[in-house]
């Protein structure tokens, strides 16, 4: 995620540093969804006579178009901080929006009010897609999809070895945040909008061994791409385990789990 101030006003060089903090705060686990975020302070008229100062923030949202939010106050920070709080809704909303539409369900905004509200989408068992969004759970476990993890399964062939086209894993990854969105997504963790039946369901629409531990072991190299296990890397390698019936231990946080085997 890119974000750039821009502006010709002197306090913007001072309001950077609180900027970007504040921004990232607001978009905390959404860093995945959002290509580039951009800020503009300028100064407003008011009827009376008064000089305002107002905020605009620009986002350009992966699977979406520009969401762009509004902000006056009586000091830079004030409305900068007006700006900021409203950010996280909106992209939510947005994104809720499109997937929504994408699915020929405009017609039903109450389910996004329903408790537990599901609408995972279903692949056929054992297809490339089902066992790419297993591993697509294990890159935003840990809230952020990082670059090397990324490269980690490209020097795996991870495309080719599931039976992708070069450049679906990216698209799969997106997906599966849609539809953690529609669960109405907007704070905390997105793995903890996967509940345990869910967990289970995903899991089981892979039940090829043969593809179970190519699943694993691009999982696994995925989630140490970084230097460490995360908690919720974790959890989505302990459910693999469990409902695949492999190793009941869990991989130690410290050292890359061994190859698993059936038991």
């Amino acid at each position: 995620m890119r974000i750039q101030i821009r502006s010709k006003i002197p306090a913007a060089a001072h309001l950077r540093r609180h900027g970007l903090e504040r921004l990232r705060n607001a978009l905390r686990h959404l860093e995945w969804l959002v290509e580039r975020v951009i800020v503009r302070l300028e100064y407003v008229a008011h009827p009376a006579g008064r000089v305002g100062k107002r905020c605009t923030v620009e986002l350009l949202v992966n699977g979406a178009d520009t969401v762009t939010v509004n902000a006056a106050g009586k000091s830079w920070q004030d409305s900068f901080d007006a700006a900021t709080a409203q950010v996280r809704r909106r992209v939510v909303t947005r994104l809720q929006q499109v997937a929504l539409a994408q699915r020929g369900l405009e017609g039903r905004p109450s389910f996004l009010a329903e408790p537990g509200g599901n609408l995972m989408r279903s692949y056929p068992r054992n297809s490339p897609e089902a066992a790419a969004r297993i591993v697509a759970l294990v890159l935003i476990a840990d809230d952020h999809a990082c670059q090397s993890e990324f490269d980690a399964l490209n020097r795996l062939d991870a495309a080719r070895e599931l039976g992708l086209e070069p450049d679906a894993l990216p698209r799969i990854v997106q997906t599966l945040c849609e539809d953690l969105l529609l669960g109405d997504y907007a704070s905390g963790s997105m793995l903890t909008h996967v509940d345990a039946g869910t967990m289970v369901s995903l899991m089981a629409e892979v039940d090829d061994p043969v593809l179970q531990r190519k699943v694993w072991r691009l999982a696994v190299s995925a989630a140490r791409a970084d230097g460490h296990l995360a908690d919720g890397e974790l959890a989505v390698l302990e459910a693999a385990r469990r409902c695949w019936r492999f190793q009941e231990s869990a991989p130690a946080p410290q050292t890359a789990p061994s190859a698993p085997r059936p038991v």
